[in-house]
């Protein structure tokens, strides 16, 4: 019965770019986004906020949680950013900008450990 609330929540993604003026203004100005993401894994909530974004996360190993993040009204890549940060803190998780740009998400009780990169735009480590 877990397996397929998950997968029912993954299907319910909703990261659509939308905007009130129609296509011709959706090019000109800033995308807004709408999120339905029920108990998914952080990977998978951080996999997408990072395709809105443009940010690169890596998410510690020891890092195992069900998240739910979702926007009443479509927001700007910045107000998601900043939502998933407070869902992040919720949970015992801090967010932990590297100087490579990369921010790293791990509990609040651990040391950052060195990154291993996957193909991802999520890095595990």
């Amino acid at each position: 019965m877990k397996t397929r609330s998950f997968l029912a929540s993954v299907a319910c993604i909703a990261l659509v770019a939308t905007s009130a003026f129609g296509s011709e203004a959706a090019t000109s100005g800033p995308s807004l986004y709408s999120v339905h993401l029920v108990e998914v894994d952080v990977g998978v909530l951080a996999e997408n906020v990072a395709l809105a974004t443009g940010k690169t996360f890596i998410v510690d190993r020891r890092v195992k949680a069900l998240l739910t993040l979702e926007t009443e009204k479509p927001v700007s890549a910045e107000e998601l950013y900043k939502a998933f940060v407070r869902v992040l803190s919720e949970h015992g998780l801090r967010v932990t900008e590297r100087r490579s740009g990369a921010i790293l998400i791990a509990p609040v009780t651990a040391p950052p450990p060195a990154p291993r990169a996957e193909a991802s735009g999520v890095i595990t480590i």
